[in-house]
């Protein structure tokens, strides 16, 4: 397969909220025109199902694919050492011929510096990936519980 007929992979992450909290998912009081729009074009999943019950062991089975209890990596915002010759997502994309960011940095894993260093950094991968590869990037945005509040607050009048 040409690496023009590879996929790209645009992850984006962000923390206390859930599809719930998306205009594309059914929440009438949301404003997210742009993620509206990717899903819309893209692929929505509507039956999904996570490893954790909370972020980060979450996305730590979405980075190896094991569920968190089997790595130890269960406790919210734990360092554990993987064990030898264990490989990321974004190790086993970049061996196929991807460009990737770095892993997001709440994660349940230590990954060291040299680690991470041979990844792009997400700030400015779209002006530094290599337009002939395909890409996978992570996008970490970290938002508050404000529309929730407001919410509550609506139901509350």
């Amino acid at each position: 397969m040409s690496n023009q007929d590879r996929p790209n992979f645009l992850w984006i992450s962000n923390h206390d909220s859930s599809a719930w909290n998306y205009g594309c998912y059914g929440d009438q009081y949301a404003d997210t025109p742009n993620i509206d729009r990717l899903a819309a074009e893209g692929v929505r999943y509507t039956n999904a199902f996570t490893a954790g019950p909370i972020c980060s062991p979450s996305r730590t089975g979405i980075y190896t694919g094991m569920h968190p209890t089997t790595l130890g990596t269960h406790h919210h915002r734990s360092a554990v050492i993987r064990p030898e010759g264990f490989e990321l997502l974004n190790t086993m994309l970049a061996n196929a011929g991807y460009a990737c960011t770095e892993p997001d940095g709440d994660i349940n894993l230590y990954v060291s510096k040299d680690e991470r260093e041979q990844y792009y950094n997400a700030k400015d991968f779209w002006e530094n990936r290599p337009e002939d590869k395909p890409f996978f990037m992570i996008y970490v945005r970290v938002w508050v519980l404000e529309r929730v509040m407001k919410r509550i607050e609506l139901s509350i009048k």
